[in-house]
């Protein structure tokens, strides 16, 4: 039997903590892997109530203290972030590992340090793998190209979940098509314990009613305005319908959106539930959804639309980004274009007085995620990613 590969899978400020984890544990068949993320400080405990030992370096700290304010927190967490990267790329120099694979690089349009940090562990030889999440960061729009065209072309693979994504890459950027992997995204909490949809309705108090979620951090490009537009709309035909707003944000990107709920005359229509939701409620918000809504202005993939997929609910989307490819347009969903609020809200009457149609989308939609979604599939990509680049030359 051949020795397995060891690879350590780089989150270093535990951006997307659920991704890490799925991601981590599938990879464990194929090989030797680290989780390379620091505690998760919204739920310090999501890793060891997981069974998953995480190492960040030798500095975790910041996120168990409990710090309130986010300046300090934030400045803190860099700290230790730089002081493990430097502390990892002298380690790895001095007993290298087969791959590093790293999800994100957080401080990249800040300083070159993590460009420092790739191109120390490539000149001693070792594979490094980056996974494309979004093409450029939200709500910035080509701010940050030329540092990210850097990132690209500093690492041995580049990883996306869509072809749409990897088209950007060979276009925008001049990467060539044999770095780039298409691997799709996951789906997220497919395995925590589910309830009824009334038993759910129910602890949200929302029994009486038809419930469209918008669930996820309350960000610009996520569309929220649109979708309250249409929403106004939705109001004047079904008037006992809620659309339920849960997530955190801005402080004043969310006043924003109390203020144009106010002024469209639909807050008894609207339940705004602004906050962070732990993983432990997040069922509760799906499994009462009759409907989940993603009304994105653009898109490379989202862990948001995949988890509302895991859940087998009807989706309606904006034909933006990855979800083009990932939802087949009246079989696994309904997508509208952005910007159309008569057609989201048609959209949205459609499957509100049609709760056959509902049931047959969340079917169909479950039936193509385990189709083509899989941990296990995405893991023997991975893999298959990693022995690749390890026979190319140096």
């Amino acid at each position: 039997m051949s020795k397995k590969l060891n690879v350590f899978l780089l989150d270093g400020l535990c951006m997307g903590p659920w991704y890490d984890f799925y991601l981590y544990k599938a990879l464990q068949e194929y090989v030797n892997v680290v989780l390379g993320c620091i505690t998760f400080h919204l739920e310090r405990d999501f890793f060891k109530k997981n069974n998953v030992k995480n190492y960040p370096g030798p500095l975790d700290f910041v996120a168990r203290l409990g710090i309130r304010s986010k300046l300090p927190r934030q400045l803190l967490k860099t700290l230790e972030y730089y002081l493990n990267l430097a502390f990892l790329a002298v380690r790895f120099c001095l007993r290298p590992i087969d791959i590093m694979h790293i999800q994100w690089l957080p401080l990249v349009t800040i300083l070159p340090f993590e460009l420092w940090f790739i191109g120390t562990l490539r000149r001693r030889g070792i594979k490094v793998v980056y996974t494309v999440h979004n093409v450029l960061p939200h709500d910035t729009g080509l701010k940050h190209r030329r540092v990210f065209e850097r990132v690209y072309r500093s690492v041995d693979a580049l990883i996306c979940h869509t072809e749409q994504a990897k088209k950007e890459l060979v276009s925008g950027f001049g990467i060539p098509e044999q770095k780039i992997w298409v691997i799709p995204h996951g789906p997220l909490f497919h395995d925590y314990p589910r309830m009824g949809r009334k038993e759910a309705k129910t602890r949200l108090n929302l029994e009486e009613n038809i419930v469209v979620l918008h669930f996820g951090s309350i960000r610009p490009y996520k569309g929220t305005e649109f979708l309250l537009q249409a929403w106004e709309w939705v109001a004047k035909a079904h008037p006992k319908a809620i659309l339920l707003l849960a997530g955190n944000g801005e402080p004043s990107y969310l006043e924003e959106i109390q203020r144009l709920i106010a002024s469209l005359d639909i807050q008894k229509q609207v339940r705004c539930d602004f906050r962070y939701i732990p993983d432990e409620e997040l069922p509760v918000y799906y499994q009462a959804a009759d409907i989940v809504v993603y009304p994105y202005k653009d898109i490379t993939q989202s862990g948001a639309l995949l988890t509302g997929m895991a859940f087998g609910k009807a989706i309606v989307a904006t034909a933006v980004g990855g979800f083009k490819e990932t939802i087949i347009s009246g079989k696994t969903g309904l997508l509208i274009s952005y910007g159309d609020v008569r057609g989201l809200a048609n959209a949205l009457n459609e499957l509100i007085d049609n709760p056959v149609k509902r049931k047959q989308l969340g079917r169909d939609v479950s039936f193509y995620l385990k189709q083509n979604n899989s941990w296990g599939a995405i893991a023997k990509k991975t893999f298959d990613c990693y022995e690749c680049i390890l026979r190319e030359k140096t």
